[in-house]
C-alpha cells in the first residue's frame, strides 16, 4: 500500500515590518478548505470570517480567486476550496495568496516548500507574533506613481476650477431646511 503524501507550506504574512510566518503540513488529500482551517487555527485568527486564496504568478501578482464559499452556478463560477485537494492544486511550484476577513484583508503568502509521505502534519514551527492588526495593505494601482489618472483626477474640480465659481452661486435659491417642517 503506498502512504499517503504530505506536504509543508511557509505561510507568511505580508507585512514589511515584521516578520510572521508559519511552516505548517498537511496530507496531499485535504482540501484547500482544510489548508484554510490550518492557516486560521496556527496564526490564531479568530475563525468565522470569509477567505479566499487566489493563484499567483511568479512575482506574486493576484490571479484567479479561489473562495472559501461557492460564488454562483454555472461553468464560469471559481471552484469553491472545498472541491479543490492540495494534491491536485500544488502539482508543481504554485504559490497562493491568502486573504482573510475581507473587513481587515490579513494577507499571507503560501509557498510550497516539501512533499512527502514522513513529513509532519499541523503546525511544525512558529516565527514571529500576529501583529493586533492587519498590515495595511497597497494595491499596485494606488502605489504605482506611472498610473493612469484616477477618477478623481479626471471628474472632479480642479483649484482652477475655482474662477468659474463665486460663493454666491451656491447660495442662491436654497433655503435652510426646518425639521418641523416635516
Amino acid at each position: 500500500m503506498a502512504s499517503m503524501e504530505n506536504f509543508t507550506f511557509l505561510v507568511t504574512l505580508d507585512d514589511d515590518k515584521s516578520n510572521v510566518i508559519r511552516e505548517i503540513g498537511i496530507e496531499s488529500n485535504k482540501t484547500l478548505e482544510d489548508l484554510h482551517h490550518l492557516i486560521v487555527q496556527s496564526f490564531g485568527l479568530t475563525p468565522g470570517e470569509l477567505a479566499s486564496f487566489y493563484r499567483t504568478n511568479e512575482k506574486w501578482e493576484q490571479l484567479d480567486e479561489i473562495p472559501l464559499v461557492p460564488l454562483g452556478e454555472g461553468e464560469n463560477a471559481p471552484l469553491p476550496m472545498s472541491e479543490i485537494s492540495v494534491g491536485a492544486y500544488f502539482t508543481n511550484n504554485q504559490r497562493l495568496l491568502y486573504v482573510y476577513d475581507f473587513l481587515n484583508l490579513w494577507t499571507f503568502y503560501v509557498e510550497k516548500k516539501s512533499q512527502g509521505p514522513a513529513l509532519p502534519v499541523g503546525l511544525i514551527h512558529s516565527i514571529g507574533v500576529l501583529p493586533a492588526e492587519a498590515p495595511a495593505r497597497f494595491f499596485e494601482s494606488e502605489t504605482d506613481p506611472h498610473r493612469k489618472n484616477s477618477f478623481d483626477d479626471d471628474y472632479l474640480f480642479s483649484d482652477a476650477d475655482d474662477e468659474f465659481f463665486d460663493e454666491e452661486d451656491f447660495g442662491e435659491g436654497f433655503h435652510e431646511i426646518d425639521p418641523d417642517e416635516y
